[in-house]
């Protein structure tokens, strides 16, 4: 029987910005409390894989959006990565992935010129694909910006509180690997709705990104942007390793998500 080596991701990981004890402690923590349920975490730049993952498992998960696609965005080790979780079998049962974006305008005109979906949108604009952004905050936006979306666990690992502490890990590793001045994510206005944004961590949301034709999605989706700047996430990061330091048990069920301020 062969042995399935998986890198560990603390062994990956370099801590090269944010509070660094505060980092690894959480890094540590949530590595260990996810093997616990069955599931090794490492880090991977292989997005041909990420699609191959998610085309199998579409049944209970949404498309990839396009800026996660190799075919049509240059994804490299200094602009993406994703989290890969494997049970004991081999199989892949956890993603969520990250992207880092210079933007020297604006979020709002990254978005609606869809070079944050595309590196060439020449062929998208012709489909008819269009983003409008309402979300005034956009606008304030530029520098390094991170995005984490594509987040999935399967079924039978649903119910250990993976989809509060996996965007938390997220974002402290976006942080100690290119320090963003915002770290942001999309939500559908169902999901919002539901309470999702608070679950994962974030406590600003504004209403709204207009899609259009979005390959893999709905013709027409109102959706909202998160947020969270350098000092929330650093802030975030050490209240988490405060708390796994006191032994409060990373992913408990019984935790509240965090209220959210919706702006529309």
């Amino acid at each position: 029987m062969s042995v399935i080596k998986i890198p560990r991701l603390p062994d990956q990981l370099t801590i090269n910005f944010g509070p660094s004890d505060a980092v690894a402690e959480m890094v540590l923590s949530t590595d260990r409390a996810v093997r616990d349920v069955g599931i090794k975490l490492s880090l991977s730049t292989d997005f041909a894989e990420l699609q191959q993952v998610n085309g199998q498992n579409r049944s209970d998960w949404y498309p990839l959006s396009p800026n996660f696609d190799p075919a049509g965005c240059d994804l490299n080790p200094g602009n993406a990565l994703w989290l890969k979780g494997v049970n004991r079998d081999g199989d892949v049962v956890l993603c969520h992935a990250l992207r880092l974006y210079t933007v020297r305008t604006s979020l709002k005109e990254e978005l609606e010129s869809l070079d944050f979906y595309f590196d060439d949108p020449t062929a998208a604009r012709a489909a008819g694909v269009k983003v409008e952004v309402d979300a005034a905050v956009a606008a304030t936006m530029n520098g390094r910006i991170a995005y984490s979306g594509a987040l999935w666990v399967r079924s039978d690992f649903r119910g250990f509180g993976l989809a509060r502490s996996i965007p938390k890990l997220s974002r402290a590793i976006a942080l100690t690997t290119w320090y963003p001045a915002f770290h942001t994510c999309v939500l559908t206005q169902a999901t919002e709705e539901k309470g999702m944004a608070g679950v994962y961590g974030y406590r600003d949301c504004q209403y709204a990104l207009w899609y259009t034709r979005l390959p893999g999605f709905a013709p027409f989706l109102k959706s909202a942007l998160c947020w969270m700047d350098t000092a929330d996430i650093e802030a975030e990061v050490v209240a988490e390793a405060s708390r796994r330091q006191q032994g409060v048990r990373v992913g408990l069920e019984g935790q509240r998500g965090h209220e959210t301020r919706i702006a529309s």
